[in-house]
């Protein structure tokens, strides 16, 4: 009511001024709705054909990382999305080689960070660098390789079978699991090591998951929520 009895007493020139603004405001959201983007936050997606056995390799320095297998995903599919700055098609590099996709994300500064979504076929194998980002491996991989500084590491995978090497360069092992782990070894030079298999131990590498994370201070998770 206080609104709408201001507007009642300004000058008939002064409620058209204000009816362009509001008119080319609403006009602005409007054209962001239907081109289903968030003007502030424009993300970058692509696809790339992929066999069975493809190999993606990531490198993604601050921003995170999951990476998600599944049966139903025939191809590389990616998703680039940052909290700060908007994703330029530029600051993505994506090269199909063969048998194997590599994918190379533009370090920003943290607020500007770039976050990647990545879904690849059942029984890929995988490769993730990064520096500060957590990385998340997802679903049934054949393989996957992960060494970051002090990012999170995160495995949400089948426990049927799996050969696992899990190292700390720089720290004492910090991690948490939903299942009972190989015993940590204390290796030459400081370093930490749980090696060893989980579940069936005769199963065939064909058959098996193997995990080899890298990290110098982080956290790795296994089969919990982080």
């Amino acid at each position: 009511m206080f609104y709408r009895n201001l507007a009642a007493h300004l000058p008939t020139r002064s409620l058209h001024f204000h009816r362009k603004i509001f008119s080319a405001s609403l006009l602005a959201f409007l054209f962001c709705s239907v081109a289903g983007l968030t003007c502030f936050a424009q993300t970058v997606e692509r696809e790339m054909n992929a066999s069975e056995n493809v190999t993606v390799s990531i490198k993604n320095r601050n921003g995170r990382v999951i990476v998600t297998a599944s049966d139903e995903q025939k191809s590389v599919f990616l998703k680039a999305a940052s909290p700060g700055e908007a994703v330029s098609e530029t600051d993505i590099v994506s090269i199909r080689k063969g048998n194997s996709v590599e994918i190379d994300v533009r370090a920003r500064r943290e607020q500007d960070r770039i976050d990647l979504t990545v879904r690849v076929p059942a029984r890929a194998r995988v490769k993730v660098f990064s520096e500060a980002g957590a990385v998340d491996i997802i679903g049934n991989v054949a393989h996957a390789e992960v060494e970051t500084h002090t990012g999170t590491i995160r495995a949400d995978v089948p426990t049927d079978a799996i050969h696992l090497n899990l190292l700390w360069q720089s720290s004492r092992p910090r991690y948490f699991s939903d299942i009972e782990l190989p015993k940590v070894k204390e290796k030459s030079g400081g370093w930490f090591e749980i090696n060893g298999k989980i579940g069936d131990k005769k199963a065939k590498k064909d058959d098996r998951i193997e995990l080899a994370f890298t990290t110098q201070r982080g956290v790795m998770l296994f089969n919990v929520d982080p």
